[in-house]
């Protein structure tokens, strides 16, 4: 489900509800996505040399859920600093990644 609306919403999000600019909007969706290209490749490197998926798919999926819920508690606080968006976002693709690499 956040991964549709991330997909869907995520500049119109930062625009409407942080007064962002399109542009540092979509910088911020520019940090989430090379971050979930660069985990998705070394996860799936290193899932295959080490010959297991199911670390990588536990460990994405704690990031992912640690991440989703800080996201979730400073997504409605307006003094939520573009740093701190850009930490979230990260940990968050990188855990997206993790487990669905492995799982995939």
């Amino acid at each position: 489900m956040f991964y549709v609306t991330r997909v869907g919403f995520f500049v119109l999000y930062f625009v409407s509800n942080f007064g962002y600019s399109i542009s540092k909007a979509n910088g911020l969706a520019t940090w989430y996505w090379v971050a979930n290209l660069v985990a998705l490749l070394l996860t799936g490197i290193l899932s295959d040399r080490v010959g297991r998926r199911l670390p990588f798919m536990v460990a994405g999926a704690v990031i992912s859920i640690v991440a989703l819920a800080s996201f979730a508690q400073r997504a409605t606080e307006p003094q939520t600093s573009y740093r701190t968006f850009v930490v979230l976002l990260v940990l968050l693709a990188i855990g997206g990644a993790m487990a669905n690499c492995a799982w995939l």
